[in-house]
C-alpha cells in the first residue's frame, strides 16, 4: 500500500493539491509537511515569539482544508500558503493589540532555517519595525523569494513590494543605528 501511495505522490504539488482539493487527508497531511518549517519561519519573522508563531501556524493549518479548493494554481502552492500566512499573523497582531511595541531584546530570537544565530541587535531593530516591515525582510533575506513571489504573498504589486523592502531596509536602519549607538 506504501508503494503505490507513493507512487501517487510523485506529481509533486500538483497532484498533491489535486487530491488535497477532493478531501484526500494524507495528500494534505504531505502538502502541510513539506511547507510547514518554511512557514513557521516566515511567521517567526513576523510574531517574533515562539507561542504566537505556532498559535498562527496552527490557525493558518486548520483553515487549510477549507481554503484548499480556493487555490486557483496562478501562484506558487508556498506562495500562496505563505501570503494567508502573513494576513493571519498581521491580523493576530492587530487583534492582540501588539501593535508595534518593541519587545525587550532578551525575549527576540530570530528563528530562520538557514540560520543559525542572530545578533541580538538585529533582533531588536527588527523588534520594532511594523509586521508588514518584517514580512517583507523575512520573506526576502530568510527565504530568499523572488521580488515577484515577495508580492504575490503581500498581495500587492512588483513595484510597491520593491518600495515596502526598501522602506523596511531604511527603518531597520534607522532602528538598528539607534540601538548600536
Amino acid at each position: 500500500m506504501a508503494i503505490a501511495v507513493e507512487r501517487e505522490f510523485a506529481g509533486g504539488d500538483e497532484r498533491l493539491l489535486g487530491l488535497a482539493a477532493s478531501g484526500d487527508r494524507e495528500a494534505l497531511d504531505r502538502l502541510v509537511a513539506e511547507h510547514r518549517d518554511r512557514l513557521y519561519a516566515v511567521v517567526r519573522g513576523i510574531v517574533l515569539d515562539d507561542d504566537e508563531a505556532d498559535d498562527v501556524v496552527q490557525d493558518v493549518l486548520a483553515h487549510l482544508p477549507r481554503q484548499i479548493g480556493k487555490f486557483d494554481g496562478r501562484s506558487k502552492f508556498s506562495t500562496w500558503v505563505y501570503r494567508i500566512a502573513v494576513n493571519r499573523a498581521v491580523s493576530h497582531l492587530r487583534a492582540a493589540r501588539f501593535r508595534f511595541r518593541p519587545v525587550p531584546i532578551e525575549k527576540v530570537e530570530i528563528v530562520a532555517p538557514e540560520t543559525p544565530s542572530v545578533d541580538p541587535t538585529v533582533s531588536a531593530a527588527l523588534a520594532r519595525l511594523n509586521p508588514q516591515d518584517r514580512a517583507a525582510i523575512t520573506l526576502y533575506y530568510w527565504e530568499e523569494l523572488p521580488m515577484d513571489e515577495i508580492a504575490a504573498t503581500l498581495g500587492i504589486g512588483v513595484s510597491a513590494a520593491k518600495m515596502r523592502l526598501h522602506r523596511a531596509r531604511e527603518r531597520f536602519r534607522d532602528a538598528y543605528e539607534e540601538l548600536d549607538r
